[in-house]
């Protein structure tokens, strides 16, 4: 999903909307955000979609917003085994 210029893992987050700098435990059924971070555990960007096209994911970095682009927020969901 991420292409990367060096040879290691990216890191990612979950994130609740609408409270982003939130800590702690996020509720079953919260709405969320996948969120790219650099090194450090900075977010720096935020998982999207294409509109009109559910398949296809990017990552847009925060504060750019354009008419191709819309959030692809998801309900969290706790699976027990």
């Amino acid at each position: 999903m991420y292409y990367a210029r060096k040879s290691s893992a990216s890191k990612f987050m979950f994130r609740k909307v609408g409270a982003r700098e939130a800590k702690g435990d996020i509720n079953q059924g919260a709405e969320v955000e996948l969120t790219l971070c650099d090194d450090s555990g900075k977010a720096i960007g935020v998982v999207q979609r294409f509109k009109n096209d559910y398949a296809t994911l990017l990552v847009s970095k925060y504060g750019v917003e354009d008419d191709l682009t819309t959030t692809n927020n998801s309900k969290l969901e706790y699976i027990k085994d």
